[in-house]
């Protein structure tokens, strides 16, 4: 194939005008099909840890290794861990249910963050619910008790 520089540079130019049509058709076709809105997914992002969960004024704090908690006393070390990994295993699903109980609101601070995540709990009907930014969601798979310590109202 005998061609002159000018036709080649027209072939890629042609070729990669196809490439982005191909990528920019099928990107929106993949991105649709992957997130969809009643999709169960994970409240917390995986792999970061939590460093602080606040309930008002009730703290549990990432402390080296360990955990303390402040207007806690009923925690002991294997109930902090607990706690902390049930929160980093929450499971929601957006929900448009209506919300009559009072909030307890709960701020997840993670690593990295410079702003800790405001989340508020429902306890409602047997389910549990939250709000997270502006969003209502239902949790899957686990109960008021195992993410709010005994004591904290």
């Amino acid at each position: 194939m005998r061609m002159s520089q000018a036709g080649w540079n027209n072939v890629i130019i042609f070729a990669m005008l196809a490439m982005i049509l191909l990528f920019n058709f099928s990107s929106n076709k993949l991105i649709s099909n992957s997130e969809d809105d009643d999709a169960l997914r994970a409240l917390l992002p995986e792999g970061i840890p939590i460093m602080t969960l606040q309930y008002g004024s009730a703290k549990l704090e990432r402390i080296g290794r360990g955990w303390r908690a402040t207007q806690l006393p009923e925690l002991d070390e294997l109930a902090m861990e607990n706690l902390i990994d049930h929160w980093q295993q929450v499971i929601i699903q957006p929900t448009d249910h209506t919300l009559t109980s009072s909030p307890l609101p709960v701020v997840v601070w993670l690593a990295g963050e410079s702003n800790g995540r405001v989340i508020q709990l429902f306890n409602q009907e047997q389910h549990l619910y939250l709000t997270y930014q502006q969003a209502t969601y239902q949790v899957m798979n686990l109960h008021y008790a195992d993410l709010v310590p005994t004591g904290v109202e």
